[in-house]
C-alpha cells in the first residue's frame, strides 16, 4: 500500500544563463553610471537640468493646449433657499460627525450645457465627513 503525500516537493531551478548575463549588464551599467556621476558632478547637474527642462517644456505645451482648446461647461443652477438647505444639512453633518439623510433632503435645481437646460434633483452624497 502506498500513501500519497499532499506536500509538494520543492524543485529549485537555476536562473538561465541569458538572464544572468542581462542582470550582470544592468548592474554593471548602474555601477559605471554611478561612478561617472560621482567623478564628474557637473555632468550630473547638466543631466538633471536637461531632464527638468524637457519635463517643463512638455508641461508648458500641455497646459497651453488645454487652455487654447474649447472645453465644454456644465453649469449647475441652485436657488438660494435650496443652497441654504444644503449648507444647513452639511453643517449638521459636520457637528454630528456623519451625514444622516432623509427623503426630504432632495432639492430641485437645473443643469445647463450650452443652450440646453435639464431639471435635476440633488442632495449631499456620502455618509462620512471626507465626502462633504
Amino acid at each position: 500500500m502506498r500513501i500519497a503525500s499532499s506536500q509538494r516537493q520543492s524543485t529549485s531551478r537555476a536562473m538561465p544563463l541569458p538572464w544572468l548575463l542581462i542582470a550582470a549588464m544592468i548592474v554593471g551599467f548602474a555601477i559605471a553610471a554611478g561612478a561617472v556621476l560621482l567623478l564628474e558632478p557637473s555632468l550630473a547637474s547638466r543631466l538633471l537640468s536637461a531632464a527638468f527642462s524637457r519635463v517643463s517644456q512638455a508641461f508648458d505645451q500641455t497646459t497651453q493646449q488645454i487652455t487654447q482648446s474649447e472645453l465644454s461647461v456644465l453649469r449647475l443652477d441652485i436657488a438660494f433657499p435650496e443652497y441654504q438647505a444644503l449648507s444647513a444639512k452639511r453643517e449638521q453633518a459636520m457637528a454630528q460627525g456623519v451625514l444622516q439623510l432623509d427623503d426630504d433632503d432632495w432639492g430641485p435645481a437645473q443643469t445647463r450645457h450650452g443652450d440646453k437646460t435639464f431639471p435635476v434633483r440633488l442632495r449631499l452624497k456620502g455618509d462620512w465627513l471626507d465626502h462633504l
